[in-house]
């Protein structure tokens, strides 16, 4: 699949999707869950991006942001998802995946 990155433009709002791998339940916890919002708000702020809405279920994240300028959303995103891959393989002791793909946007 190609990186979702290099369809962003500028001045649109898009929705952001992104799931665990083999659709796992891997933020199950609100531990995980709080610390995907916490990386995802300072992701925002850091970049200068407007997001206007997010859910986070056990197993997927939505996020409905705004790109302001190219690049921005596909770094607000990757802070976000490898802190908390990073953080969740260090606490499980596992090696791997923890999302299917980067992540997968619509405008």
């Amino acid at each position: 699949m190609p990186n979702a990155s290099r369809y962003l433009e500028p001045g649109y709002t898009y929705h952001l999707t992104h799931r665990c791998h083999d659709r796992r339940f891997l933020l199950k916890f609100a531990r995980d869950r709080d610390l995907y919002r916490r990386w995802l708000r300072e992701g925002a702020r850091r970049y200068h991006v407007p997001v206007y809405n997010y859910c986070i279920t056990s197993n997927h994240v939505h996020v409905i942001a705004h790109a302001n300028e190219a690049g921005a959303v596909a770094s607000m995103m990757q802070l976000a998802a490898a802190t908390l891959a990073g953080h969740w393989n260090r606490r499980k002791q596992h090696e791997g995946s923890v999302w299917e793909h980067p992540y997968r946007c619509t405008r």
